[in-house]
């Protein structure tokens, strides 16, 4: 279990309570390293002594016997269909503390959450040792046998608990916590909280943010250092004509789109050129290794395509993926249709009047089994970044117009692709179609945008 001292996680969205869990006064203190935390929580947690009526104000998680009740009015976690429901008896019910959990201080409150589709909570520390309890599978009784100083009904109450909220799994809730941490071991907890914890967003518009920037609270568009010494470079003039120079100049994202059937040529051009092999590589001990028009770290490639249909001369619609060694369309859902892509994708405008959607996934053992740091992760994301940009360009020369978004619902988009999530996991979504020239109108900053810009940072600011 990991812990951080500060945490960019949402706040907790419910304040937990582990109890409460009582102190039963034995004669003398016990000794090991039982008694020694049994001390340490009565002292520093505000866990109540039931002789001396000993309590702490722990505020957010302290203790109390009314707070189970309460829980079951509350979606705490998405346990999975068809998970089975927590054994009501428990006491012989196996359970481990979850692999994906992260520890951490926000607000002054301790928060754990199991980032794997998990609402933070806010509880008592001692949650934490009750959770270590359980590293192995173990009965309840087993694992409270390491607090043989507190009121065995209070400590089944806070397990429980903890079960309820995803903490701890019982042995038919834990396959995809065990297939999360066999093959995002390398780069847990780091990457694997961050991935995971990010997905499934909910997409709205922030009304606040355009308040803030009508209040003047928008960042500098540039960067520069006043004092430095300059060298004012020649603007050398560019050939306009020039087929480069014309693309990357011509390349904007297009949310509008006419109707008429994209030519399968320029599909199939779009998907060799971006998505397939340009060439292979002798990469020794790792083997064959395909190159692409894309960098990508350490010639891994592994990103995905699978393209959605709609409107391509001669294709039939649907849900297809790329083969890209055999430059082929391999059907996986003839009944996919545009409102679904536009569904999954928040319903943005241009998503549904696409020719065509390409959801990009990340076949994730590809990466991590040479790159065994959570570092890599960010080679992944680039990797991806590097795709798009190289579509939206191919589109561009190729006489259609590109569009890229990072807002899909990534549970039902991998859902819909057939692939788990955790072993392949989507990452970015590419669309194109035959652009409607007209959506280009109204987009050039004129004299008033420039009036409410912040060209420069303050000078206290500046480098």
């Amino acid at each position: 279990m990991a812990t951080t001292g500060a945490s960019a996680h949402p706040a907790p969205s419910h304040t937990g309570r582990v109890g409460p869990v009582t102190r039963r006064m034995p004669p003398s203190a016990p000794s090991g390293f039982a008694g020694r935390r049994a001390e340490r929580a009565l002292q520093q947690r505000g866990v109540r002594d039931e002789e001396d009526g000993y309590r702490c104000q722990a505020g957010r998680g302290s203790l109390h016997q009314d707070s189970l009740p309460a829980l079951r009015h509350h979606e705490i976690t998405d346990r999975g269909p068809g998970t089975p429901a927590p054994d009501p008896q428990g006491e012989s019910m196996l359970l481990r503390r979850a692999h994906n959990l992260v520890c951490y201080w926000r607000d002054g409150s301790f928060v754990i959450q199991n980032y794997l589709g998990g609402t933070p909570v806010s509880l008592a520390p001692m949650a934490a040792d009750v959770l270590a309890a359980f590293t192995e599978w173990t009965t309840e009784d087993d694992a409270l046998k390491e607090f043989p100083e507190y009121d065995p009904d209070s400590c089944r109450a806070a397990v429980r608990e903890l079960h309820t909220y995803g903490f701890l799994v019982s042995e038919g809730e834990s396959e995809r916590d065990a297939l999360l941490a066999e093959h995002w071991e390398t780069w847990s907890p780091e990457a694997t909280a961050l991935h995971f914890s990010s997905k499934d967003a909910d997409y709205t518009e922030s009304p606040e943010v355009n308040d803030d920037f009508r209040a003047g609270k928008r960042p500098a568009l540039f960067k520069n250092y006043p004092t430095a010494d300059r060298i004012l470079l020649p603007r050398v003039p560019l050939d306009p004509d020039a087929d480069f120079v014309r693309t990357l100049y011509r390349r904007r994202t297009h949310r509008s789109f006419t109707q008429v059937d994209l030519p399968l040529p320029l599909l199939s051009g779009l998907l060799a050129m971006v998505f397939g092999p340009s060439e292979f590589l002798d990469g020794q001990d790792f083997g064959a290794l395909m190159k692409r028009t894309s960098a990508a770290g350490g010639a891994r490639h592994e990103l995905e395509a699978y393209v959605g249909i709609f409107t391509v001369d001669g294709v039939t619609p649907g849900l297809y993926h790329y083969n890209c060694l055999e430059h082929s369309l391999e059907m996986l859902d003839a009944a996919f249709t545009r409102e679904q892509a536009a569904h999954l994708c928040f319903d943005q405008s241009g998503v549904g009047d696409a020719a065509l959607v390409v959801f990009v996934t990340a076949v994730v053992e590809r990466m991590s089994s040479k790159y065994r740091a959570p570092r890599a992760y960010r080679v992944m994301l680039l990797n991806a970044g590097h795709l798009g940009q190289t579509f939206a360009l191919t589109a561009t020369a190729l006489g259609l117009g590109p569009f890229q978004t990072a807002a899909f619902r990534d549970s039902e988009v991998e859902d819909a692709l057939g692939v788990d999530g955790i072993r392949e996991t989507a990452l970015y979504v590419l669309a194109a179609g035959m652009p409607d020239d007209r959506s280009d109108a109204g987009y050039t900053a004129g004299l008033d945008a420039f009036r409410q810009a912040v060209l420069h940072p303050p000078h206290d600011q500046q480098g």
